[in-house]
């Protein structure tokens, strides 16, 4: 008797610490979801961003087969107009190497300067840690081909971009942050050549994956 009393004691007191610690854990959760809210909430009135990135050209055109991507360049800045949502300008810069002039004509190197418009989301996912997600729909670029055959000359070819990009970026320190990207980016060119072998010449594609700083001004959006 005795034993089963000592038993049921020992439920009865089982249950009722599981119960506390089942609503303690409710709590903190309630309280993590609370927090994590707030952080979704925080707002920026503009980024600036600089980051370095290493494109590679795809195999979809001559060029592309012809070509190793070297480095690249970006400054932009980035204007939230309502909550997340976000417009920017961007200027970049790209270097490929010519490895197999047999494709691209006979040239050295391009060095390659765009400028472009996005519009995009960014959101808190973590303390600390924003994704963004942007689209440039509108861009335009210039190609200038470095020629070397005794004495250097150039020359000039031009495409219309867009640019689809994903980016993660931790704050570490005040109003800056850190970050790393990946774009994929797909220039319509405006090479003219031998007919049979336009198509080769009409789209120039390239994978991007980069890393850079952002420096964010404000609290609040244009549009509350």
């Amino acid at each position: 008797m005795i034993l089963t009393s000592t038993i049921k004691v020992l439920l009865i007191l089982s249950l009722c610490l599981t119960s506390t610690v089942f609503s303690q854990n409710i709590d903190n959760i309630n309280e993590e979801t609370q927090d994590n809210s707030k952080l979704k909430e925080t707002f920026k009135t503009a980024i600036i961003t600089y980051g370095v990135h290493k494109p590679y050209t795809t195999d979809k055109s001559y060029i592309g087969r012809g070509t190793k991507g070297d480095i690249g360049f970006k400054l932009g800045a980035q204007l939230f107009i309502y909550k997340h949502f976000f417009i920017g300008t961007f200027f970049n810069a790209t270097l490929i190497d010519v490895t197999d002039s047999s494709l691209t004509g006979d040239y050295d190197r391009s060095q390659i300067t765009s400028a472009y418009l996005e519009v995009g989301y960014e959101f808190s996912i973590l303390e600390n840690f924003n994704l963004g997600l942007c689209v440039a729909p509108i861009g335009y670029a210039n190609y200038r081909n470095d020629i070397r055959d005794g004495r250097v000359r150039q020359q000039n070819d031009h495409a219309y971009i867009s640019i689809y990009q994903t980016y993660l970026s931790y704050n570490f320190a005040g109003n800056f942050s850190v970050f790393i990207d990946y774009s994929f980016r797909n220039d319509k060119t405006k090479i003219n050549t031998a007919s049979e072998i336009q198509s080769e010449f009409d789209t120039i594609q390239y994978h991007n994956i980069g890393l850079g700083l952002k420096f964010s001004i404000g609290k609040t959006v244009i549009i509350n």
